[in-house]
């Protein structure tokens, strides 16, 4: 009893679950930035290229 007291749990097991919009908000965000790195990409390898 006097261990719980004086040293609380991780901080990973005192967190709650996340709610559905935060992980749908996470996953388009991952989204968008795949979406816009692949862009930046085909744009560099454009200008290297010459065109």
């Amino acid at each position: 009893m006097l261990y719980w007291l004086c040293c609380p749990s991780p901080f990973w097991q005192q967190k709650g679950v996340d709610t559905m919009d935060t992980i749908l908000t996470n996953f388009l965000v991952a989204v968008a930035a795949q979406v816009a790195a692949h862009f930046l990409c085909k744009w560099l390898e454009s200008h290297r290229k010459g065109k």
